[in-house]
Order: structure tokens, then sequence, then C-alpha cells
């Protein structure tokens, strides 16, 4: 445990590092070893902490990419040393661009606006720029619908250089509800995405759909990578059963 003396802030929270590193052996037992955890540090983990997870995961737990909310949390793994891959799954405004080409950041992307744009930056810097596309199976957030919508996307990706489109995902709507039928037909909708973009021509790396809930209920929605936050730090919130995964709460009181 850190010794806490010295410093001056009212308030802290210590963080068991090494019950971070016992649930994702856990979490990972549950997936699988063909499937890959894809650990989401935003809000900074959820107030658990940024850099020194991040850090922490990469180097004693295995990890190899990592997943934020936005560019500035990205940009701070990256200040902090942090240089396995790196996903943003918020939008990324436009004047964001030629940073997270220039490091190596692999962003969400859902329209050709922005494609346009990260692929001259690109072209500029010499690079590819790697996206993971956002297919809005039914949550309606954000990303490109199925049908025509994704083949327009798909159509113009074709004619852009400087792209390399590694990955696909979704967002479940509620997976956390008793009545699986919700759940089903975003799955189907997004197996159809998967199917359209590789009769499009392109192999995907990724494939991903389950949040929290889903990686703990539907392993038939696992693909090859699953998302989680509060799973990495103890939560299990799953409705039908709970912490059926034996996590721990990582925050603890001081020595």
């Amino acid at each position: 445990m850190e010794n806490l003396c010295g410093m001056t802030g009212n308030t802290y929270a210590v963080v068991d590092m090494q019950k971070i590193k016992r649930n994702v052996e856990k979490i990972k037992a549950h997936i699988g070893n063909k499937v890959t955890l894809l650990p989401v540090l935003k809000g900074s983990t959820c107030g658990h902490g940024l850099e020194e997870i991040g850090t922490f995961l990469v180097e004693q737990c295995g990890i190899q990419m990592l997943c934020v909310g936005q560019t500035i949390e990205a940009q701070r793994l990256r200040e902090s040393g942090v240089t396995c891959d790196i996903l943003v799954l918020g939008g990324t405004p436009f004047h964001n661009i030629p940073y997270v080409v220039d490091h190596d950041l692999t962003t969400t992307l859902s329209n050709l606006d922005y494609a346009h744009r990260l692929s001259d930056e690109a072209q500029r810097q010499r690079k590819r720029a790697k996206v993971h596309l956002k297919i809005n199976s039914g949550l309606g957030r954000m990303g490109v619908c199925p049908g025509k919508e994704l083949a327009d996307l798909l159509a113009g990706l074709q004619e852009l250089p400087g792209i390399e489109v590694e990955g696909a995902y979704t967002h479940f709507s509620n997976s956390a509800k008793l009545d699986t039928s919700i759940i089903e037909q975003e799955a189907a909708r997004f197996d159809a995405a998967l199917d359209q973009i590789e009769r499009a021509g392109i192999t995907l790396t990724y494939r991903h759909a389950a949040n929290t809930p889903a990686t703990v209920r539907f392993p038939q929605y696992h693909y090859n990578m699953v998302r989680s936050l509060l799973l990495l730090v103890g939560y299990d919130w799953s409705v039908d059963q709970d912490n059926r995964l034996g996590l721990e709460k990582v925050l603890c009181d001081p020595d």
C-alpha cells in the first residue's frame, strides 16, 4: 500500500491494484482465450484513477489495448508513458485529428466528413490512421445504420487513403434487462452490419459489442472482444445474478 504521509488533499481514494489484477484474471477466465478484454478507462475509470490503472493494466496484467471516452484521456495516458493501442470511443473533434494521428490513436468513425479529414491528416503525416466503425444497432446515440447508410460510408472509404478499418463495434441499449428480446434484435442488426462490411472486402481484426452486463450474461455476443469498466473495479450489476464472477471491490481503507 502506498504511504500517504505528506498528502495534503482533504479526500483521497485508495485502490488495491492487486484486486484489479485478480479481477482481470477472472474476467479473462470467463471470456476465454479467443476473446480479447478491452478495458474502458473513461471518467478516470469511474474515479479510480486513469494513468495509474492504465499503466498497471499494460505492465502487470497483459492488456494490449485500452479504451477511453475522449482524446484528452488518451493524451494523459500517452504522456504517462503508455504506448499500447488506445481506442477513443467518443466522437473526435476535428481539431483533435492532428493529435490522434501523430500519437497513433485509434478513433471511432461513423461518417464520411470525419473520414475525409482524418484521411487528409494521415496523408499529410505519411501515416495510416486506424479506426473502428461504430454501428448503430438500436441505441441511437451515435453510429451508422446497417443498409444504405453503411453502404454509402463503405463506398466512400474505398476512395480514402491513409485509413485502416481495424474493427467495428456497437453498444447495446440495455443488456441488463431480464427480457432478452431487445439485445437479440440489436445483435442481429450488428451481425448484418458485419456481413455487409465483409462483403465490401474489409477484413476486421476486432468485432465487439458486449459492455459490462453483456460480458457477464451473454457469451454468444462476445464476438472476439469485450469492453468493460465496472468489472475491472469489482462491480457486476447484472440483474439476474449478483457478482457471478466473484469480483472484488478495489477501493479499500488505508493502512
